[in-house]
């Protein structure tokens, strides 16, 4: 019991600070290279999506581990889209400076 917690406590506690930066840098990268009238749109359309990703991911994420026994398949697609994400944040344009 105390061994798991000593792992899975910080891990937790990590998860958390790495998730919830998504809600303070996102706004701030959209606001410098966005128009004021839009960023507030295009937020909330990457909160919508964030949810139904992770709705979508934890449900075929079950599929997959009913249908073939184990969670393998799941953690090959997930590390194949992050991979993916990668290349298409290197898209992403430089923030302009406010000066």
């Amino acid at each position: 019991m105390f061994r798991a917690c000593r792992i899975t406590l910080p891990a937790d506690h990590d998860g958390r600070l790495s998730f919830n930066a998504i809600f303070g840098l996102i706004p701030d990268y959209v606001s410098l290279n966005y128009p004021s009238n839009a960023t507030a749109m295009i937020f909330g359309i990457g909160n919508v999506m964030l949810g139904l990703g992770a709705m979508k991911g934890n449900f075929l994420g079950g599929v997959i581990k009913d249908e073939s026994g184990s969670f393998q398949l799941i953690y090959i697609a997930a590390a194949a889209l992050a991979v993916l994400l990668v290349l298409i944040a290197s898209f992403l344009k430089t923030p302009k400076s406010q000066s």
